[in-house]
Parts: C-alpha cells; structure tokens; sequence
C-alpha cells in the first residue's frame, strides 16, 4: 500500500460512508423511488466557467458602474439558479423496477433490463444510466414506463447481479450533474461455457431392432390388422377386407419411437466439476438441435427426458446453479 492511499483512505472513508448509506436498493419487482435527499448535484466544467463569466461581469459592472452589465449578470445568474433546479428535479421522484434479463453463457455479455417511470408525472429527459463496469446508455423518460437495457460480462457461471447503477443527468444545459446511486440486486442466470464439440453422450442400450424402448399406439407406421372395436374410427377400418368377407376389421399404427438420451454427470469423461459441467453443457446444445429426446442427471437433480426451449433454459439453469455457485 502506497503513502499516497495511506494518507487518503482515512479522509475517504466518512464520505463512502455517507454515500453507501444514501445508495437506492431495488430487489425484487417493487419499484423504488428516488427521494429527494437520494439525489446530489454539482457544477460540471461548463458550470464552473459560466461561474467565472458571471464574477468577471460582476466586477466589470462594478468597476465601471455599468447598470446594463450588472443587468446581464443578474439574468445570466438567475438563469443559472434555474438551470440547477431543473437538473435537480430531472432525476428526483423517478421510480425504477428490474426487468426480465437476457441470460448468457461464461464469457459472454449478460443482459440486464431495467424499468422507469416518473413518480410525479413529468417526463425527465437526457437520464444516463453506468454501470461499475462503464457500460451506460441515455434514453428520455416520457409519462409511461420506459425500458432500458445494460450488460455485465460474466466470468464465472451461476447467478449475475447487476449491482451498482449511477443514474445522472446534465438536463438541460451541462451547467450541473444531478446524479444518485441504485444497488440493484436482481441476478441473471451465467451458464457454464460449452466444452469444443466432438464427444457425444453415450447411447443407451437398444431393443435389438435399431429403437429404444417400446413402441405405442400412433399414427406413423401401419403395424397390421385387428377385429373392429365398437367405437373405432371408421377411417381407420379395412373397407377392402370387409369387401373380400373378411370381417370387419380395423387398421394398426405405430407411433415413431424417438431415442431417449441420458446426459449424466456421473458418465462424462472430466474430473474436474466444472469441466464436467461444460462438457454437459455441450451435450445439452447439441441434443437439442437433434431429434430426440434427452435428460439430465445431476447429483440430487434428475429431469425428465423432453426436448423444446423451456426444457433446454431449464437444463442450463440447473446447470449454472449447481452446487450453489454465485
């Protein structure tokens, strides 16, 4: 620890302090308002030169006893105190809400939604959201509520907050920057990064006739003939055969049997936990672009074969939140 941080950490640490104890919490899907004593206001560069402008007029004025000086600096300063005002009540009794964010995998960018509107009905216009990181993006606040979009890149899988947001404005001139702080506390799932391709799962044991499992009743393949039961389809009877003096009977089908795969933690290659994760992370991608069917095992977790988005989302999702990792 340099001299310099030694010297300077005590005198920043009252101000941390003060700052933390005024910084918004938004969790959950309640919105949060910012009060009146959350949000702190300071002149930015442009501010402190109209500043200086207005002391050189104002000795100017005085020194040459020149009413139409002193006029300009009264008005050039009453604009100013009306400009702080204005930036001031830009940001104060605005209302925020985390959304619904946009998952990723370990290495990419994890998108975070978050939700405003104005408290008091006005609009508030030119409102920049930053994260710690210093992604950050402007949009105007009307009277309904607004969306905005950030990102975090994740680094390690399990559940992403978003954290620490500074909300700013330097509405309407850049004389002052009214700004405050949210801890955002909504956490987006981080899957593990998929292993490289090349090793698929392994299959499991077949009936002898080139499918897994039984076959049902269905509507792809004609199995054969059966004597007619009331209440059979009479698309489904053998006209022909009745023709004949056959009987009545009534057609067979069966459905296709698709495979049934078996991502298991125990069965993958690795030792390492994660690598395993990865490498059933892989699985789990390349099984649904196929045609079958696939399930998950995990130690104290199994899900059920399927195939589709939402059982893909909740594979991955037990995925990231295995063994508890933040």
């Amino acid at each position: 620890m340099s001299r310099y941080t030694t010297l300077i950490a005590p005198l920043k640490r009252p101000w941390v302090a003060f700052f933390a104890r005024r910084t918004g919490r938004v969790a959950g899907g309640a919105w949060t308002e910012l009060g009146a004593r959350r949000v702190f206001i300071l002149p930015t560069r442009a501010g402190l030169g109209f500043a200086a402008l207005l002391m050189v007029l104002l000795l100017g004025a005085i020194n040459y006893n020149n009413n139409l000086i002193f006029a300009l600096t009264f008005l050039l300063a009453g604009l100013g105190l009306v400009t702080m005002l204005h930036t001031y009540r830009n940001l104060v009794h605005l209302k925020f809400q985390a959304g619904q964010g946009h998952p990723g995998f370990v290495g990419e960018r994890i998108g975070f939604q978050i939700w405003l509107r104005p408290g008091d009905g006005r609009p508030s216009q030119a409102v920049e959201l930053r994260t710690e990181a210093g992604h950050s993006t402007v949009l105007d606040v009307g009277a309904a509520a607004t969306s905005a979009g950030l990102y975090r890149i994740a680094f390690q899988r399990g559940r992403l907050p978003l954290g620490q947001v500074t909300v700013a404005t330097r509405y309407p001139l850049g004389l002052f920057r009214a700004w405050s702080r949210l801890d955002f506390t909504h956490a987006e799932p981080v899957y593990p990064a998929p292993a490289a391709p090349g090793l698929p799962p392994p299959r499991p044991a077949s009936n002898g006739r080139g499918e897994v499992g039984n076959v049902g009743a269905g509507q792809d393949d004609y199995r054969g003939l059966r004597p007619y039961h009331p209440g059979d389809s009479m698309r489904r009877v053998d006209w022909k055969a009745l023709a004949r003096e056959q009987g009545l009977l009534t057609k067979e089908f069966a459905a296709a049997q698709t495979p049934e795969d078996w991502l298991d933690f125990v069965v993958t290659p690795e030792v390492d936990v994660e690598a395993r994760l990865r490498r059933l992370c892989r699985w789990v991608l390349d099984a649904e672009r196929g045609r079958g069917r696939y399930g998950l095992r995990l130690p104290g977790l199994t899900i059920a074969p399927a195939r589709g988005t939402l059982h893909r989302d909740r594979c991955l999702l037990a995925l990231a939140d295995f063994g508890g990792s933040a």
